[in-house]
């Protein structure tokens, strides 16, 4: 077990700084946040580095760690960067994994950026539970009727195609009958609506509703009644996602308060020379270390060949609940000066919550790892 960062993960470091420079300063950040305008050249300039679609090596079963580095990377400059290259990396992998006849067109605009996609799975009625979903796909000559409602699909507004997961046969046995159908966002009958959140507007989670939307047969991500075979694949990258990214968040938390903290005097000292403001620093130094051994080995353990599931799913409850903690004591050191709407820890307290929830729930994870330890 090697951490030490190869030249391709040092590569991918130093453009993501670069790119972050030039589109994620923090007045870029909340300008978006408050406007809700999705990111066009923050998208293009991560289609033409290779990275928006960087995750994709997971489907031939590498790359993990790869795709971990550069969610970190990205989580220190931006929850949105991070959004736009899970959504856009989890939806190359299982088109890559699943395959189709359009699977090249997209794959294709996907790299190059002419191309956005959103991935549609969660419904109202259904939550975390794929076996419960009802949006249905009927089968009409050469094409598909596909009619009901998903909820929080990210980038469906701005989207040209939706990877919706859809019932193609009624619910059987252990594996229901789903199939993944690349829906054209400009089908008669497709209604999206964005959803306004706390945090991340410029990448809008979006209600898409089906009213008897034709989709043809072609646009099918793999085989029919078959989705579940590529859905492990996109739960796993993105709890390894939604997990690097935290790290990155926490990280960029702890910077922020030792940049402020050791700028103030009170009690004519700086704050860092207290012990009490070092020993709070040092806890939290070391949160951030065990997020990170956590999320790398998970990854590298993926990256082994070896089924990662408990690994990756208890990477993503520690390193989402540790970021948490990591920011709210950060907000706290700082006093005062977090609490305002410009403020770089009032924004990561924000975004950090989506962590509880992005990928399935903890609750879900931890059920997911319960059952990979034999319980």
């Amino acid at each position: 077990m090697d951490f030490a960062p190869t030249q391709r993960q040092q590569d991918i470091r130093q453009l993501v700084g670069e790119i972050a420079a030039r589109h994620c300063a923090e007045p870029q950040e909340r300008a978006r946040d408050l406007s809700g305008e999705f990111p066009d050249g923050l998208y293009t300039e991560l289609a033409q580095a290779g990275l928006l679609t960087l995750w994709k090596q997971a489907a031939a079963g590498k790359g993990m760690l790869d795709g971990c580095i550069l969610s970190e990377a990205m989580g220190q400059h931006s929850a949105t960067g991070s959004s736009l290259i899970f959504v856009s990396g989890i939806s190359a992998a299982l088109i890559a994994r699943g395959g189709s006849p359009i699977a090249g067109e997209l794959l294709k605009g996907l790299e190059s950026g002419a191309l956005k996609l959103a991935f549609g799975l969660t419904e109202n009625s259904a939550g975390s539970d794929a076996n419960a979903l009802t949006t249905k796909a009927t089968r009409d000559g050469g094409d598909y009727l596909v009619n009901g409602e998903k909820r929080y699909t990210t980038g469906a507004r701005d989207a040209d195609y939706i990877l919706a997961v859809v019932r193609t046969t009624e619910q059987s046995g252990q594996r229901p009958g789903l199939s993944i159908l690349a829906v054209p966002t400009k089908s008669a009958g497709l209604h999206i609506a964005p959803m306004d959140k706390i945090a991340g507007n410029s990448h809008a989670s979006c209600t898409v509703r089906f009213d008897q939307v034709r989709v043809p047969a072609d646009h099918l991500i793999g085989q029919e009644d078959n989705a579940w075979s590529v859905l492990y694949l996109g739960a796993l990258i993105e709890r390894m996602a939604v997990a690097a990214s935290a790290v990155g968040m926490a990280q960029r938390a702890y910077d922020e308060a030792v940049r402020y903290l050791s700028g103030r005097e009170s009690g004519g000292r700086i704050v860092t020379g207290y012990q009490t403001i070092q020993h709070h620093l040092v806890d939290l130094a070391m949160r951030i270390q065990a997020m990170r051994s956590s999320a790398y080995y998970a990854a590298w353990f993926a990256d082994t060949g070896a089924d990662a599931t408990a690994e990756i799913n208890m990477a993503k409850i520690f390193c989402v609940e540790g970021a948490a903690h990591v920011i709210t004591e950060a907000f706290r050191l700082c006093g005062g000066v977090s609490y305002l709407a410009d403020s770089v820890l009032y924004r990561l307290w924000r975004e950090a919550s989506l962590g509880y929830f992005a990928g399935g729930t903890t609750e879900i994870a931890r059920n997911a790892a319960a059952r990979r330890l034999g319980f």
